[in-house]
């Protein structure tokens, strides 16, 4: 324990070699940009020169250079309306080829572009559907890591040929809402069945338009590589995930967890926040996260949410874009709350949201029992993962009624298990023998220092699926076997034939 402490200590104190590195927000959604922010500010707070392309830019300081890629607001739209209904696996895939060209501006940006010219000594990408911009990063020829908010998405372990069990590790979109106890078979099938549709999608819609993007974008004098060819190339892929909050699954030494890195130090409160919250019986904090509109919800469906904030003790603090009319004394709305230091709050016992990795990992830091509402993409393994965990239940948006939505809140309420299961996932989860920051930065500099790790990079990367599951062999000796049987089959019928004309 000492040496690990003093490793700590020396890693900070020592002066780091400054390189120059460059970070890439493609994507419009804060939700998945500020991870890959916080690991530019962990390394430019070890003095290497960062340059950050997003959509959240910040004030120019020394060695930290922003380029603004948010376009005009008639074109900039990162907010969604309130589903009515649960999208499924065909909806989102159809929505991602709309959100593939929600890239178009950040392509034809001329200081994007202009980055080929410069020269980095590692590109960090946050990884969602942005093949196309692998061109870029091939352009400029650096080591790079990927970097995902959520648990990886099927075609991302595809890209790198993790190993991957359909009858036991459900897919990161898996939209089953069943127990998150064992994978029943129709479980299993329904897992089964998704996985290969979403990456037989992507292989066939998504891959060949981010193929085209890359080539009209950043095209080669010498001919262009391949999206997906240069995306197994990544040094690296880091994921905000941390196995106290998911079921085991097997993963290469190249994915590396940094779950809870975007989690900074609560804050006091302001006064008359903080008032409320220590008068009250208890808090409720009630939030879809930051790119749901709640104003959209259905009124019937908010006036059952009202009715059962109403008929309990608890002082409710509820995100919601507009005013909201007739709420009740016991509901207190605003635009934008201090999610993090109000889940800080020793008076805060409970925690609505759709389950974004974001703010669920918020919630385990603080023990916070959990109810999740979830809506889409990784937010239904995010729920059962918190009914696995025992930290928490989840409610079906589709179903849901003034009696399920109470009855959840009560039970996670009022029953004690909730809470000691929340404490132990929060331990689990603070329990490592680095933080995610120092993790993040400890393994960035290493690919530099490693001019790009190549050790580190699994064989699988480069072998096809008919190598990879051996489909090549178990045909040779199927076709072997075969041959074998006909032969014995044919000696043994001129063996019986030569003793019966004897």
């Amino acid at each position: 324990m000492v040496s690990i402490w003093l490793f700590v200590l020396l890693f900070w104190i020592l002066p780091s070699h400054g390189s120059k590195i460059l970070v890439l927000c493609p994507y419009k959604g804060h939700s998945h940009s500020v991870v890959p922010l916080k690991i530019a500010d962990a390394l430019w707070e070890r003095n290497h020169n960062v340059t950050v392309a997003s959509f959240f830019p910040k004030s120019q300081v020394d060695n930290y250079t922003s380029i603004n890629l948010k376009p005009s607001k008639a074109e900039f739209q990162a907010f969604y309306d309130i589903p009515d209904s649960i999208l499924d696996v065909r909806d989102i895939m159809n929505d991602f080829e709309i959100e593939m060209h929600e890239y178009l501006p950040v392509l034809k940006n001329k200081d994007v572009q202009r980055l080929a010219e410069e020269k980095f000594d590692l590109v960090i990408m946050e990884y969602f559907l942005n093949d196309m911009i692998f061109g870029l990063v091939y352009q400029i020829g650096a080591p790079f890591i990927l970097v995902h908010t959520t648990t990886p998405y099927p075609w991302m372990t595809d890209l790198f040929n993790e190993p991957h069990s359909e009858s036991f590790m459900p897919h990161g979109l898996s939209l089953d809402r069943n127990s998150a106890g064992s994978m029943t078979f129709w479980t299993r099938l329904q897992n089964f069945v998704e996985l290969h549709f979403i990456l037989g999608f992507y292989a066939t819609f998504i891959t060949p338009e981010n193929q085209r993007l890359s080539e009209r974008y950043f095209p080669n004098e010498n001919g262009d590589p391949q999206v997906r060819t240069v995306g197994r190339e990544a040094s690296l892929f880091m994921v905000n995930t941390h196995n106290s909050l998911s079921p085991p699954r097997p993963v290469l030494p190249s994915t590396i967890e940094i779950g809870g890195i975007h989690v900074s130090p609560a804050k006091p409160l302001q006064e008359e926040l903080k008032a409320l919250m220590d008068n009250s019986k208890g808090v409720i904090f009630f939030s879809l996260g930051s790119v749901m509109r709640g104003h959209t919800m259905k009124q019937s469906r908010r006036e059952e949410i009202t009715n059962v904030f109403a008929s309990l003790a608890e002082t409710i603090l509820w995100k919601w874009e507009s005013d909201l009319l007739d709420k009740p004394a016991n509901v207190h709305t605003s635009k934008w709350f201090p999610q993090r230091d109000i889940l800080a709050h020793p008076k805060t016992v409970l925690y609505i949201g759709h389950c974004g990795m974001l703010g669920l990992q918020e919630a385990v830091i603080e023990a916070v029992p959990t109810v999740c509402i979830p809506f889409f993409a990784d937010q239904f393994q995010n729920a059962k993962n918190v009914i696995r965990s025992g930290m928490g239940l989840s409610v079906d948006w589709m179903n849901m009624d003034e009696d399920s939505f109470r009855k959840a809140i009560v039970q996670v309420l009022r029953e004690p298990r909730f809470k000691v299961h929340a404490e132990r996932t929060s331990a689990a989860f603070k329990d490592r023998p680095m933080s995610a920051k120092d993790t993040a930065v400890y393994w960035s500099e290493y690919v530099i220092r490693h001019k790009g790790a190549p050790h580190m990079k699994s064989p699988a990367r480069q072998m096809s699926w008919m190598e990879l599951n051996n489909v090549d062999v178990i045909a040779t000796l199927l076709v072997a076997s075969m041959i074998l049987l006909y032969l014995v089959f044919k000696a043994v019928v001129f063996v019986l034939s030569s003793v019966l004309h004897l």
